[in-house]
């Protein structure tokens, strides 16, 4: 604890100045088994914040969507078609278009990271369509 810093009671560190407002961002150490090691000197929030748990499919679907999605990449690739246009196709597709919403932003994504790791997604980026905080208000 640093004797020079002085914060107002019930605020335990600099970061947390800002959590009443909600301009803060949570320590992830705080919660950890070792802790925050930065004390009152930390600069992200010690208040009280809701665990975030990423949403994904169960890893055994992960794994199958990672096939059935492998195999979609290299069909696409040999058609010709545009990392936009693969993705528009995946989500007519029959395996998932009736999928919930996190199983189709994971899809995408794969998509997305095999486009990506052949070079192929370029100029594409921004052309995807909604964003997945978007996608997250739509399903929600």
């Amino acid at each position: 604890s640093d004797p020079a810093l002085r914060l107002p009671p019930g605020i335990p560190t600099i970061g947390t100045i800002g959590h009443a407002m909600g301009n803060c961002k949570p320590c992830f150490f705080i919660h950890t088994r070792v802790g925050c090691q930065y004390g009152p000197s930390c600069l992200f929030c010690h208040g009280g914040h809701p665990k975030r748990k990423q949403e994904r499919p169960q890893k055994f679907q992960r794994e199958e969507y990672k096939r059935v999605v492998e195999e979609m990449f290299h069909s696409y690739v040999a058609r010709g078609l545009s990392l936009t246009d693969a993705d528009a196709d995946l989500q007519q597709s029959e395996q998932f278009v009736n999928a919930d919403h996190v199983s189709v932003r994971h899809v995408r994504k794969l998509l997305r990271s095999f486009y990506r790791a052949a070079g192929l997604e370029a100029l594409e980026e921004d052309t995807l369509g909604p964003a997945d905080e978007e996608l997250d208000q739509l399903a929600g």
